[in-house]
């Protein structure tokens, strides 16, 4: 990702060069015009044409491998070196027929290396630099004299005239760099933020592996205790026939065992068949009731009060166990400090789901709202581990959505998450 944000600051910076030079071409073309219309001077206005034409094909071609093939733009900053040497060429052909150094627009030559300093690296921009410096060189000696304006002919009229163009050249230069470096410094700012991104996704990328290290390694190592306890289990059912309380309570470890084996089973599946196998393309409703009738067997002391409004047709989901575990993972974190009741609200509209997990709790405070998703944050203490709103919020994001945390109105918390139908596999029934 980063050398794609790195790409893609290249091809902006091309981009704004294909925009500045049509402003200069429609600059060039008007001064031409006020020349030889209002001033009455005889300029050679085939070569000056000539160029400016011969400079708007190229810039034309620029446009057109930027609309067709983004990808192909070369890494380095060669692209961009050639495309302002195409710049000082046209710049000294103009200046050579229209007075060369004598011109007060010969100061445009200092625009190619603002340009140049700004986006690419220093050898190049000195390039830049020595080939203006002797494009100035040899328009001091070679030019074809600027014809004097009419009615102009006296020394303070063509001075007077000589000052107006450098005060339009400079305006002009001033304005261009300005509006140049702004917008590429915004370029490098959104950079830097891309970047940033990428890192933390890696950083998240790498926990994320990490843990599914260590739960591969947990889930052989636990496999043995499991079957250990399981045998002792049964051997207590049977050496408690005549006392039911034992009777239950060994019942109740041999059930939680099979739940544990069955967690664990789940962590052997191959992750490529996770969302294959997460039960098919159902209804939306369908499948929140099915995750909610789950939830409910694991958590019969807690009611779960569900409220579903749709947009008609349904859309139908392929919603894989990933989203099903880290679904759980947020009621559970809900039923903990709400046990007697909590609500689940699904809506959804042409673009978005939203699914809305409520409780009666003490709620959020300051910290968990600025801190929550963070690998190993916990407000359980020794209880928890912080993996699950952790894990929880990792599938969400890359299924395209997000996790935002609230206070309810008369206490309690509230966990919103916002699902794009267009990024997640959502489809209407037709």
């Amino acid at each position: 990702m980063a050398d794609d944000a790195a790409l893609m600051h290249k091809l902006a910076n091309l981009q704004r060069l294909f925009w500045l030079r049509w402003i200069t071409i429609a600059g060039q073309l008007l001064a031409i015009a006020v020349s030889a219309l209002f001033l009455n001077m005889a300029l050679p206005l085939l070569p000056l044409l000539v160029t400016i034409g011969l400079l708007a094909c190229v810039n034309t071609m620029t446009g057109w491998r930027l609309w067709r093939a983004h990808a192909a733009l070369p890494e380095s900053d060669v692209e961009l070196v050639f495309q302002l040497l195409i710049d000082v060429c046209a710049l000294s052909v103009l200046l050579y027929f229209t007075g060369g150094s004598t011109n007060p627009f010969v100061s445009l030559y200092l625009l190619p290396i603002a340009i140049a300093a700004a986006v690419i690296r220093p050898a190049y921009v000195w390039f830049i630099v020595g080939v203006t410096s002797l494009c100035y060189s040899f328009l001091l000696v070679w030019y074809v004299p600027l014809p004097h304006a009419h009615g102009l002919h006296d020394h303070s009229g063509r001075f007077s005239l000589h000052i107006i163009g450098m005060w339009v050249t400079f305006i002009l230069a001033a304005i261009l760099i300005a509006w140049f470096v702004v917008r590429m410094a915004a370029s490098l700012r959104e950079r830097d933020r891309q970047l940033a991104a990428a890192r933390e996704d890696q950083l998240r990328n790498e926990q994320i592996i990490g843990l599914g290290v260590l739960a591969a390694g947990a889930a052989h190592e636990l496999g043995s205790p499991l079957s250990t306890i399981a045998v002792l289990a049964r051997e207590l059912t049977l050496a408690a026939a005549d006392n039911s309380e034992l009777q239950g309570d060994a019942q109740l470890i041999r059930h939680e065992v099979e739940r544990c084996k069955q967690i664990l089973g789940r962590l052997s599946e191959v992750a490529g068949h996770a969302r294959a196998e997460g039960g098919g393309q159902q209804p939306l409703d369908q499948a929140l009731d099915a995750i909610a009738e789950h939830w409910r067997l694991q958590h019969p002391q807690t009611v779960l009060a569900m409220t579903v409004s749709l947009t008609e047709p349904v859309p139908i989901v392929v919603l894989d166990r990933a989203f099903e575990q880290s679904l759980h993972n947020i009621m559970n974190n809900a039923a903990d400090v709400s046990p007697d009741r909590i609500e689940l609200n699904a809506q959804s509209d042409a673009t978005t789901v939203t699914i809305i997990i409520l409780d009666r709790g003490p709620g959020f405070q300051a910290e968990v709202l600025n801190r929550a998703g963070e690998l190993f944050f916990s407000t359980k203490g020794d209880a928890g581990f912080g993996m699950g709103v952790f894990l929880a919020n990792a599938t969400i994001e890359r299924m395209g959505g997000r996790v935002q945390l609230s206070n309810r109105d008369g206490g309690g918390a509230c966990v919103s998450i916002m699902l794009p139908l267009d990024k997640i596999g959502f489809h209407e029934v037709s």
